[in-house]
């Protein structure tokens, strides 16, 4: 098989002499551990290009005419905004489940991150949703680059989204969203 049919993400084959440079991604390996997640979310410095906090990842409203809840995409589209950033610089932290302000935790328990039919917490179904809410913005290829992890800070789940740096800087992600 030649070396070309082995490229699987690349739109163009290699020019003669060109040096392929590939890099690889450790998955968990590289997610902060539960005291490095405390101590970023106790600490006093503020967010920056690299860590940022959200309160959660889903809000409920009321339907202004029937009173039955429905599901914002409001707070989805903000991590999508972080998530973009993130790819498009050096990469990053973003933990949902920390008031922002405050960095109070306050979880994602509530969100319904529940094993089909039960009301037993899924961090596999967690995981699940984030990844499938992100990726129609940002795009398959992206989505390689966007790692979920669950933590349990004080009996309160925590998710941490690991954003890798995009690899293509001629091509950034770039996404339309509804927030300003």
């Amino acid at each position: 098989e030649s070396p070309v049919t082995q490229i699987k993400h690349s739109s163009r084959a290699p020019s003669k002499g060109e040096v392929l440079q590939f890099e690889e991604r450790k998955g968990e390996a590289n997610f902060p551990d539960d005291q490095e997640l405390l101590e970023l979310i106790n600490s006093d410095d503020d967010e920056d290009e690299w860590l940022e906090f959200k309160q959660s990842f889903r809000k409920f409203y009321p339907h202004p005419s029937t009173g039955v809840p429905k599901k914002s995409r409001i707070m989805i589209e903000m991590a999508v905004k972080t998530v973009c950033g993130f790819l498009n610089s050096k990469g990053g932290l973003l933990i949902v489940g920390i008031q922002d302000k405050t960095r109070r935790v306050v979880g994602i328990n509530k969100e319904g991150y529940t094993e089909e039919g039960t009301d037993k917490w899924s961090n596999e179904k967690a995981k699940r949703v984030f990844a499938d809410s992100i990726r129609p913005y940002i795009g398959a290829a992206a989505s390689k680059f966007v790692s979920y992890k669950v933590y349990d800070i004080h009996d309160n789940k925590i998710m941490c989204v690991k954003v890798e740096k995009w690899p293509n800087t001629k091509q950034p992600i770039e996404v339309k969203i509804s927030t300003k």
